[in-house]
């Protein structure tokens, strides 16, 4: 059985993760709450919004393992489509900062191994976690989803230099 895949997307999440965890390490903390405009995600939830995603998306519906967040984190961090609140200037409804970045490294480490145990012929199958109905039809087979969800948090960092420059 093949890995190549595997690997390259083991690189990926790899890449992702450690990029964005250094990106996250040095977002200034008196920027952290700011946000565009009220209901707008700021720092910390773009931060908390990436570790949810790589918890409940890639590692429990794409890959069926059990959740590492407590289930309190996705109204906190999920967007609006998936159930989530607006974000909120009130860091008192959050997580801490440090307690959020300590999940996204935990959670991108499981996602690293659970990608791993997989085999490239698996990639072409479907997702093996408990997907919503309204989910199933928009991440569509395996290896695209993991593709996809490897570049999501570039998209969020993406949107932390904005919120920075922005807070300035």
């Amino acid at each position: 059985m093949s890995k190549h895949r595997i690997e390259a997307l083991q690189d990926m999440f790899k890449y992702t993760v450690d990029h964005s965890a250094k990106a996250i390490e040095k977002f200034p903390a008196d920027k952290r709450m700011y946000q565009v405009k009220p209901g707008k995600g700021h720092a910390l939830w773009q931060v908390g919004h990436m570790t949810l995603s790589l918890d409940l998306i890639v590692n429990h519906w794409a890959l069926n393992a059990a959740q590492l967040l407590p289930g309190d984190w996705t109204p906190k961090f999920a967007p609006d489509v998936m159930g989530g609140a607006d974000p909120h200037a009130d860091a008192k409804g959050y997580p801490a900062w440090d307690e959020v970045l300590a999940n996204y490294k935990k959670v991108g480490a499981r996602t690293i191994e659970l990608v791993g145990q997989l085999n490239d012929e698996d990639l072409g199958g479907d997702l093996r976690g408990p997907v919503p109905p309204p989910a199933k039809n928009f991440f569509g087979k395996l290896g695209m989803s993991l593709m996809a969800m490897s570049m999501h948090d570039s998209h969020h960092e993406g949107q932390l230099a904005l919120l920075k420059g922005a807070a300035s």
